[in-house]
């Protein structure tokens, strides 16, 4: 006999998050306009929500980091081809330490990570 698991594979946090809202904003749809509204509290939402928040805030922080980065270079170099190979090293150096952490060193993204990879950059 084999086990049967009790959450399948492919079910997350998110997916589990998702399915909840949804059906919350079902019910409040019926409900009458004299009752409040119903939401789902979990901390398992609240950890999900604050990692969706942290990896939104870190890639557009990064996104910004880079822009400013671009634009200065171009401005004091003045030279659109080096600052375009400048660009592309600082994203593979970016893209290889994340390799490292998160596939080699399988380290969850969290807070801290967040942290210093803004550093980082």
């Amino acid at each position: 006999l084999s086990e049967v698991p009790l959450v399948a594979e492919d079910y997350s946090r998110e997916v589990a998050l998702k399915k909840w809202t949804n059906y919350t904003d079902t019910i409040n749809e019926l409900l009458p306009e004299n009752l409040p509204p119903i939401n789902a509290q979990s901390e398992v939402f609240m950890d999900s929500y604050r990692m969706a928040v942290i990896v939104e805030s870190t890639v557009s922080s990064y996104l910004f980091a880079n822009g400013l980065i671009l634009l200065v270079i171009l401005f004091f170099m003045g030279n659109l081809l080096l600052t375009l190979m400048v660009m592309a090293s600082l994203i593979l150096i970016l893209m290889c330490f994340g390799g490292l952490i998160l596939f080699v060193f399988q380290i969850q993204f969290g807070p801290v990570e967040s942290l210093g990879v803004s550093i980082f950059v």
